[in-house]
């Protein structure tokens, strides 16, 4: 009868190790084998964890120290934005050099056109010449805004001149 009992037992509860008899017992030992072995893996993975944020953080410390110290870095772009300006500039003052060249090259052409002889029209030549003063005042206004670049672009290569050492 108690034979019974137990196999019953086992069906209702079958995870019960002493009520069954087809079971193998769990030994303590491959238990405590097993639950060592979780323990020394989750250590190793902290032991990792902790590697590599070591070595994240020596990282950021390496790479600071590659950009240089905080008196560096202003210099260069200080330096860079003196750069900048000096080139905005000359590009300003190439271009009212053509626009200058342009004004010239039109104020050339009617004088010619006036003085060839070919014009015989009073008004004609009246248009002209006013074409012609036209031009060179603007040639003239030209001329004081290049020099006033020509300035600016001193005062930017004394910048960076003076970043630069």
């Amino acid at each position: 009868m108690a034979y019974r009992r137990r196999i019953t037992a086992c069906l209702l509860l079958p995870m019960h190790p002493l009520l069954c008899y087809n079971r193998p017992t769990p030994q303590p030992n491959h238990l405590i084998r097993q639950a060592m072995t979780q323990v020394h893996q989750l250590y190793q993975l902290q032991e990792t964890d902790l590697e590599i944020r070591d070595k994240k953080q020596r990282l950021g410390e390496v790479l600071q120290t590659l950009k240089g110290p905080p008196w560096l870095l202003k210099a260069r772009a200080d330096l860079d934005t003196a750069v900048t300006t000096l080139n905005t500039l000359q590009n300003q003052r190439n271009t009212l050099n053509l626009e200058l060249q342009s004004l010239r090259s039109k104020a050339k052409s009617s004088e010619t056109r006036l003085y060839s002889g070919k014009v015989v029209n009073t008004k004609e030549m009246a248009d002209l010449q006013h074409e012609i003063g036209s031009l060179n005042q603007r040639a003239a206004g030209v001329e004081d805004q290049i020099l006033e670049l020509m300035l600016l672009m001193e005062e930017a290569e004394a910048e960076k001149n003076e970043a630069t050492t």
